[in-house]
């Protein structure tokens, strides 16, 4: 059974980690200050973590098909070649 806060820390460790080693610092100080503050215990203190959320956004619609985009000259041909080789469903 996937646990709600568990897989929250596992989110929040993933993206802290790649934060740090995606931009690093050349400075020493400043990338001893930017650890400090993409800690993990410093992120569970800040308010951005706390819930209850409620998201408010809106499912996407699906739009005109990649077929018809280059019907009407907005995709290059090519693009009926890409998307076949995509997985099926991914695109639109």
């Amino acid at each position: 059974m996937l646990n709600p806060l568990t897989y929250t820390e596992k989110i929040i460790r993933s993206f802290l980690r790649y934060q740090l080693t995606a931009y690093p610092f050349a400075d020493d100080r400043l990338n001893s200050q930017m650890r400090a503050l993409l800690s993990l215990d410093q992120t569970r203190r800040t308010p951005l973590l706390k819930g209850p959320y409620v998201s408010l956004s809106r499912a996407f619609r699906f739009g005109v098909t990649v077929e018809q985009l280059v019907g009407e000259n907005v995709f290059h041909s090519h693009m009926c070649k890409r998307r076949s080789k995509s997985v099926a469903g991914s695109w639109m």
